[in-house]
Order: C-alpha cells, then sequence, then structure tokens
C-alpha cells in the first residue's frame, strides 16, 4: 500500500520535471532567443513518447526490475540536470546563422539531445511507478499533477532568488527531497545515502567546475545586445535584479550612446552635447533600452532633436500620456517640453521596483517617477488607455521595444500587442480633440518592414473611430536606418499645423515621408 511519502516523492520528481522545463526556457531566453526555448515542452514529451515506447515493449522485464529501473533512474536525473546544462552551454548554436552554416543546425541538434537526457531519466521514474501502481493509479496520477501544477508555482517564486545561470538549484533541491522521500518509501538507507553523495556532486560541479576549467555557466550569444556592452573597455554593471518578468542588468560606459533618431544636426547647433548621458538598460541580455540622465538647464536643448519632441512643436504646457515607461526617454522629454502632467505606465513590476526603489537608475535619473506632475499607472498602458476616462492632449508610444528586436526578423520573435490594431484605436479614443498620438518606431530595417506595418495598422485603426476619417490626420518622418515618427491628430491638421511640423523637420533634417498635401512622385 503506498505509502504518503510514495505520493509526495512522485508530486516533487514531476514538479522536478516541469521546473526543469522552465528552467531551461529561460537559459535559452537570456542566452540566445526564447521560441528555441519553447521546444523544451516537445523535448520533455519526446521524453515519455520513447519512455512509454520502450516500457510497452519490455513490460515484462520492468515489472521484475522495477525497483533497479527506479533506482538508477532516480540517481541519474539529478546529476544529468547539471551535466547537460553545462556541457549544452560549451556547445552554443547561433540562430542567426541557422540557414547558412550548417554546422549550426549539428549544434541545436547537440543541444536538444543534451537537454532532453534528464527529462528521459524522469520518464523512466515515473512510468515505472505508473506501471507498479495500476491498483491506485488514479491517486499516483493526482500526486503527479498536482505536484507539478505546485511546484511550476514555486518555481516562479526561486525565480526571484535565483539568476537564470543558477536556476537548476531549483529543480535540483526538489528532485533531491522527491529522491529521499523515495528510498524512505521503500526502505532504501542506501538509497539515501547515494542520492545525497549525487547531490553534492551535482551541486558541486555546477558552482565549482565552471570556475575551475573557465567556462561559463550560461554562454549568451555575441548577436545578443548586452555581449556588446560587456565588451566595451570601461563598462560596469551597476545594477541587476532577476524575477519572473525577466533578467534585467544596467551598464554604463562611455561608449554607450543611445540617442535614438537624434538628428543629425544636434552636433553642429548645441553649444554642448551631453556627456555620459545614457545607462544601458537590458532584459534577457535583449537591448538597450536608453535610461537618461537628467540634463541641466545648459543641454535641455538637446530633446528638441529627439524624434519624440514633435508633438510639442504643437503643444503647448499638454497633459501628456506615455504608453510605456520603458528607459524613461519619453517621460522625460515630455517633462523638458513644457507638458503639465503626464501619466506614466508600465506593465513591468520589475522596471518601476528598479525606478522607484533605492538603486542606481533612481539616483541617475533624480527620481523621475516621482517629479511633480507624474503620475504612474503600473499596468500595460494599452489596458489603461482601453478603460480610463481621462483624455489628453498627447498620447506617447516611443521606442517600447529594444533596439536589439530592430534587426530583420526580429519584431516576429515576440507579439507586441501594444501596436494591435485595437492598441491604436484605443490610444486615439483617449485623445481630447485635437489631440496628437506620436508614435516612434525603430527603422533599423533595410527595406523596411515593421515600419510599413505600423503605418497600415495606424490607419486601419483610424478607420474605426470618428466616421472613418482619415484623410488630412497623418504626419511622418523618420531617420535613415534608425526611426521612423507617425503622428496622427484628432482631427485634421491645419495648414499653420503642417507649416510647423514642416520646418521642424528641415531644422533637424529628418525626412518627410509623408503630411497632407504632400506632392506624390513616383
Amino acid at each position: 500500500r503506498p505509502t504518503l511519502s510514495f505520493y509526495l516523492s512522485v508530486g516533487l520528481v514531476a514538479g522536478a520535471i516541469i521546473a526543469l522545463q522552465i528552467g531551461i526556457m529561460r537559459l535559452f531566453s537570456v542566452g540566445s532567443w526564447a521560441h528555441f526555448g519553447s521546444l523544451v515542452v516537445s523535448l520533455a514529451m519526446f521524453g515519455f513518447g520513447l519512455t512509454s515506447a520502450i516500457m510497452c515493449v519490455g513490460k515484462t522485464w520492468f515489472e521484475r526490475h522495477w525497483r533497479g529501473t527506479v533506482k538508477i533512474a532516480l540517481l541519474l536525473f539529478g546529476p544529468m540536470m547539471v551535466a547537460s546544462s553545462l556541457v549544452a552551454q560549451q556547445v552554443p548554436f547561433n540562430a542567426i546563422f541557422l540557414v547558412s552554416d550548417p554546422m549550426q543546425k549539428w549544434r541545436l541538434f547537440a543541444n536538444f539531445i543534451l537537454y532532453f537526457l534528464p527529462f528521459l531519466c524522469g520518464a523512466f521514474y515515473l512510468g515505472v511507478v505508473f506501471l507498479k501502481a495500476q491498483k491506485t493509479f488514479n491517486r499516483v496520477y493526482f500526486a503527479d499533477l498536482a505536484g507539478s501544477g505546485g511546484c511550476g508555482l514555486m518555481f516562479l517564486l526561486a525565480m526571484y532568488v535565483f539568476t537564470p545561470e543558477d536556476l537548476v538549484v531549483a529543480p535540483l533541491a526538489l528532485w533531491l527531497v522527491g529522491t529521499v522521500l523515495w528510498f524512505v518509501a521503500v526502505g532504501d538507507r542506501r538509497g539515501v545515502v547515494q542520492s545525497l553523495v549525487a547531490a553534492v556532486l551535482a551541486v558541486g560541479a555546477h558552482f565549482l567546475l565552471p570556475g575551475a576549467l573557465g567556462i561559463p555557466k550560461l554562454f549568451v550569444s555575441e548577436y545578443k545586445g548586452v555581449s556588446y556592452a560587456r565588451n566595451f573597455p570601461d563598462a560596469q554593471r551597476v545594477y541587476k535584479t532577476t524575477s519572473p518578468f525577466g533578467f534585467m542588468e544596467v551598464y554604463s560606459s562611455s561608449y554607450l550612446h543611445f540617442a535614438p533618431g537624434l538628428s543629425d544636426n544636434a552636433g553642429f547647433n548645441l553649444p554642448k552635447m551631453p556627456s555620459n548621458a545614457y545607462l544601458g538598460l537590458y532584459l534577457d541580455s535583449e537591448g538597450p533600452m536608453g535610461v537618461m540622465k537628467d540634463l541641466p538647464p545648459d543641454e535641455i536643448g538637446y530633446f528638441r532633436y529627439l524624434p519624440m519632441y514633435y508633438p510639442y512643436v504643437l503643444k503647448k504646457d499638454p497633459d501628456v500620456f506615455v504608453v510605456q515607461f520603458g528607459g524613461g526617454i519619453s517621460t522625460k522629454v515630455a517633462l523638458r517640453s513644457g507638458a503639465k502632467r503626464v501619466t506614466v505606465a508600465e506593465g513591468n513590476p520589475m522596471l518601476l521596483k528598479a525606478f522607484l526603489g533605492d538603486t542606481p537608475l533612481r539616483s541617475f535619473t533624480s527620481d523621475i517617477l516621482r517629479e511633480k506632475g507624474v503620475e504612474v499607472i503600473d499596468y500595460d498602458g494599452r489596458l489603461y488607455a482601453a478603460g480610463t476616462t481621462a483624455r489628453f492632449d498627447v498620447v506617447d508610444l516611443s521606442l517600447a521595444d529594444s533596439a536589439g528586436l530592430s534587426s530583420p526578423g526580429g519584431f516576429p520573435i515576440i507579439e507586441k500587442f501594444g501596436y494591435t490594431r485595437e492598441a491604436m484605436r484605443n490610444y486615439m479614443r483617449v485623445l481630447k480633440p485635437g489631440g496628437l498620438l506620436s508614435v516612434t518606431l525603430w527603422n533599423k530595417e533595410e527595406p523596411p518592414k515593421s515600419v510599413l506595418k505600423l503605418y497600415a495598422t495606424m490607419v486601419a485603426a483610424a478607420k474605426d473611430i470618428d466616421g472613418g476619417a482619415v484623410k488630412g490626420r497623418f504626419f511622418a518622418t523618420s531617420t535613415y536606418l534608425s526611426t521612423a515618427t507617425v503622428l496622427y491628430k484628432r482631427g485634421d491638421f491645419t495648414p499653420e499645423e503642417i507649416d510647423a511640423l514642416r520646418k521642424h523637420s528641415r531644422l533637424m533634417s529628418f525626412d518627410e515621408i509623408y503630411y497632407p498635401g504632400i506632392a506624390y512622385d513616383d
């Protein structure tokens, strides 16, 4: 008759399998690209499928040797987690060259095989348990599902404690407790000792071997944004934090010049250009998102040369809604351009904690989120726009993505719901009559793709409101291989407003893409 320790063992080992899947997905997210990490789920399922096929063929043998099979599977499961992860990090693959370099396919295949092995061990344990517990299968299966769900939630808490490179410690702990409980349930004292020895070896290998051999616990692709920052001669990591919302790092360097879409004319016309004005913020190694310091009065003119300044050419003392705080540049531009009130939304609580807590970011930005006239909305801006009754003179959605996602093919990797037709429609509806929606997007693709999609989406959204009025309501500019800015007005642009915007474009040497009355020459 199964004991409580038996059921707990099943639940914890099943939970370790779930935790390991999430942990490997996090390794892929930080080290390479998240969409490859999702394949880990199929690897785990393949482990269970292969185990089922083998046990179906050799059912009689497994019924006779079930104790030995379970013992071997359990004692290998934990060490295999660490071994497969460490070895896989020494065989990195580059997704960018997956088509052009045949070796990358073999490297990816090697990664999948290595990560598959621990799931095979866990599958053999559960498979044999299910085979021998046919009379109490419903209870055993309940323990399996309950353990998977409960340990999955526990793993989310572990993500607040362990950085991605050390997340394997969480499934390792679940495995150890589950293994000890199994040997207690079957009365195998030697197995308890063996499992403790295996755990010590696994933990020691994870924390000591990389330093001794000079190998990484987590290899980050040289094509991810943070790799560039780490290679700067004077780069310093000034802040890091981890949570289920991501792994955040902030670097300082004199080589970090994050001036998205900055007019080339700034260097000729400003008496003094800001120096060391930015920190680079990276989420899961993607970035940078620029974090801007508070500029002294003699350098505030710098903001006029950024494309996010366009709405303030027409609007004086506006009420502004910043859809996504990000690194805070849009908020800073609004405040220094005369906005009387700025409502800032940010759906990532880790970012808000970093800028509101006692961190280098708060001091570097002069506590921007606590400035007079700033109201913080601690959830997604598109959701706020969908439900609020407030109305604004300016709605700003500028560079809500990291620069790393601006490369060709980058945006399809991650769905951005803030750019959907429905979201744009909500931004337009919270504008006061004559209000401006300003969207600035990375425009680093040649030929452009994401920007064309933005144009089409905003026009489609505009057709959904105000009786479908579109003509006379858009103004668009760009800077070559940098950014594109689209203005939508809740009402037609007047000739005087068009002249003011065009004059500003000429002063900045920005390229005019569209304005009401533009003469088209094919």
